[in-house]
């Protein structure tokens, strides 16, 4: 890639990067990163807020109260996901004293 690109994902491919050591963002060549998970990063200056994955709510509640980091969920998205980018967005806004987010991309 002759630039730095990010990406999230919601094919069944990203599965087991959201179930592994990867769920916080790897690496896949030069300037080529899954950013993982979810979360809030801060890419070039801009703040990027993102989820990978499909919603699981319509596997039933069982699976959208799940806990990513007990339970191998595939490539959908849970609770506990949406939990973690917003903690991390206030913790952002707390350190930095600004709101908002420059870029959201699900996947």
């Amino acid at each position: 890639m002759p630039v730095d690109t990010f990406f999230v994902d919601s094919s069944e491919l990203a599965g087991p990067l959201m179930n592994s050591a990867s769920r916080s963002g790897a690496p896949f060549g030069k300037n080529l990163t899954f950013l993982g998970r979810a979360g809030v990063k801060t890419i070039a200056g801009l703040r990027v807020a993102y989820i990978s994955g499909l919603d699981s709510d319509v596997m039933g509640s069982e699976v959208w109260a799940s806990d990513p980091s007990e339970k191998y969920l595939a490539h959908y998205f849970v609770k506990k996901d949406i939990q973690t980018v917003i903690t991390q967005y206030l913790a952002l806004v707390a350190e930095t004293k600004r709101a908002g987010v420059d870029i959201f991309l699900c996947g």
